[in-house]
């Protein structure tokens, strides 16, 4: 279809994309689609401990699925370098989050004296 622009005469073709709700010949649109929904629900499933194992293991070239093929000596080297980042991962999370709780408390405290020196 083209819609002619009375301005100038010039023809433009519109958009022939579809809405995504019917796939190509080979079907590869629900495919896509199914593929994604089953990748989505099984990230919501996992724990944030097995999203951040899986971040890791994605950081080192691999996927849980390659990881758990592994054999056994393999499987726990790597397996120990994934504890250790998480380790390291939460530790600096639990020291980001005191480093904002303290910065709350001194924020609270300088509050607290502005109020009490305007009262006096």
């Amino acid at each position: 279809m083209h819609i002619q622009n009375t301005s100038n005469s010039s023809l433009y073709p519109t958009s022939t994309v579809s809405s995504g709700t019917a796939a190509g010949d080979n079907g590869s649109v629900g495919t896509s689609f199914d593929s994604a929904l089953k990748e989505l629900n099984d990230w919501i499933k996992e724990t944030p401990e097995q999203r951040m194992e899986d971040s890791v293991l994605a950081s080192m070239g691999l996927t849980r699925q390659q990881f758990e093929q592994m054999s056994g000596p393999e499987k726990e080297k790597i397996a120990e370098k994934v504890r250790e980042t998480v380790k390291k991962e939460l530790r600096a999370q639990a020291e980001q989050a005191q480093a904002q709780a303290s910065i709350k408390g001194v924020a609270a405290a300088a509050s607290a004296t502005n109020v009490l020196d305007a009262s006096l």
